[in-house]
């Protein structure tokens, strides 16, 4: 195993092309096709992944579980980054913000719950008008005061 500052995980360019086709030599493999992601050991690359058939290759001549371990991780945060959307997208979909109602379990005490969200709804739709963040404050305070009223 390598120490961590000796490591780098990256998206391989056109310039690892060479690097990515010695090791597919060394590993008797047939080369990745890009995305590939690259893990590099003190500046050579020495394990590569095909973020689409999740193959990897790697210099059979250095200690590289671990790499690969690591290569498969990072793919896996690449793909749930792009599977998920951002919190601006989430606060929408729990706030119908056409209709400023609120979806919540009827069962539950929600109230501040609403409230927040409805706080954060107009919060997010004042940064859509104004970038200064004093405005997107007061408006948001604003909200909340007028939906717990």
């Amino acid at each position: 195993m390598f120490p961590a500052n000796n490591t780098v995980i990256r998206l391989a360019s056109d310039a690892d092309e060479g690097a990515l086709d010695r090791l597919a030599q060394l590993d008797s493999a047939r080369p990745l096709q890009h995305p590939i992601l690259v893990a590099e050991i003190r500046g050579r690359v020495a394990a590569a992944l095909d973020m689409d058939e999740k193959r990897t290759i790697a210099d059979p001549f250095q200690r590289t579980e671990m790499l690969r371990a690591q290569l498969h991780a990072r793919a896996a945060a690449f793909e749930a980054s792009a599977r998920t959307p951002d919190v601006a997208d989430r606060v929408a979909a729990a706030l119908d913000m056409d209709e400023k109602r609120t979806i919540a379990d009827p069962f539950q005490r929600t109230e501040m719950l609403r409230a927040q969200l409805h706080a954060r709804a107009a919060a997010f739709e004042a940064s859509a008008r104004t970038p200064d963040v004093a405005d997107r404050v007061r408006a948001a305070l604003a909200h909340n005061r007028a939906a717990t009223a």
